[in-house]
């Protein structure tokens, strides 16, 4: 299930890092950068 929640990726401007492909994280790589600390969440 949660495989089918992606978690967008932006920059400080909150603008995508990337527009093709669209700059996705799984939700695995999500959790793992949040909880270290190297991205922040802006909404749910």
């Amino acid at each position: 299930m949660l495989e089918s929640c992606p978690a967008l990726v932006l920059s400080a401007d909150f603008q995508p890092l990337s527009c093709f492909p669209l700059s996705l994280f799984t939700w695995e790589d999500t959790a793992d950068a949040v909880v270290r600390g190297c991205h922040n969440v802006v909404a749910e």
